[in-house]
Formats: C-alpha cells, sequence, structure tokens
C-alpha cells in the first residue's frame, strides 16, 4: 500500500486527491474482501508516507468539523464551499479534476453521473459553455465524483 507524497513541502496543500480517495475505495474494499473470504491469505504493508498522508487527512477533517482548522486539499475545500467558482478557468481546473475516473468503472455504471460527464466534456470544448453551467451542476458533479469513488463493500 502505497502513494507518492502528494502535499507541498511548504504550506501542505495537496496537488492531487490519490491519497483520500483510494483510502475511501480501494482499501476499504480490501481490507473487507481480507476480512470475509475466510481462505485468502495476504501481507499487507503500508508505507510511511502513505500512513502519514491518511492521518493529515484525518486532522484536517476533525479540525475541519470541530471549526478549528482548514482543508488542505483542492477538492474537498470545493466540496465543503458554500460557493462554486465564478471564472471559467475555474470551473475548468474543477471539472477536469471530476473527470479523472476511469470511464469503465466510475464512469459508466452510474448514469446520473455518466450524464453529468457528458454534459461537462461538452462544456469544456468551448469555454464561453462554461458559464451555462450552474452552481447546482458543479456541486452534482463534485459529490457524484465522490459518491463513485466510496467503496462498495457492503
Amino acid at each position: 500500500m502505497h502513494q507518492p507524497q502528494y502535499s507541498e513541502p511548504m504550506g501542505g496543500m495537496y496537488q492531487l486527491p490519490w491519497t483520500y480517495l483510494h483510502a475511501i475505495k480501494d482499501y476499504v474494499d480490501m481490507a473487507w474482501h481480507l476480512e470475509n473470504v475466510p481462505q485468502a491469505r495476504a501481507v499487507v504493508n503500508f508505507a510511511p508516507t502513505l500512513l502519514e498522508q491518511i492521518d493529515d487527512y484525518d486532522q484536517q477533517l476533525k479540525a475541519r468539523f470541530k471549526g478549528t482548522g482548514y482543508l488542505k486539499d483542492p477538492l474537498l475545500i470545493a466540496l465543503d464551499s458554500p460557493m462554486q467558482p465564478v471564472h471559467a478557468g475555474e470551473r475548468r481546473k474543477l471539472i477536469n479534476i471530476c473527470l479523472r475516473a476511469n470511464e469503465e468503472k466510475l464512469i459508466a455504471p452510474f448514469p446520473h453521473f455518466a450524464r453529468l460527464v457528458e454534459i461537462a466534456r461538452w462544456a469544456l470544448e468551448q469555454t464561453e459553455r462554461l458559464r451555462y453551467l450552474n452552481e447546482q451542476f458543479l456541486i452534482d458533479l463534485l459529490v457524484w465524483y465522490h459518491l463513485v469513488w466510496m467503496g462498495t463493500s457492503p
């Protein structure tokens, strides 16, 4: 189990969300399978940078829920924000982040998310189209992106 260090050395802002996305999906599912398949045998090693980043996310979320801290991942900041980006460049960046998903496993199986992705791709073709996407569209895209990354084990 490993992830590269995704946070900046100065300030600690995360550049990519892969650590927490894999933690809420793949790592959870893998543990469930190992617990529920008695004949399964596995050795799982955790890289220190992965554990440090998971702990950092845990601390960020706990502090944010208490109202004493702030988030350091742009995707979580957008999910937590009461307002979504207005400027085309910021919208483009957020939409592109939410399109980083495997087509076969994370987009196609979820028709509502697939439709949002289709609209987002259409909007990205021409910058002026981005202004037609309202704030609710961005919120829906963000929420669906996180939902498809959640683990599927019962």
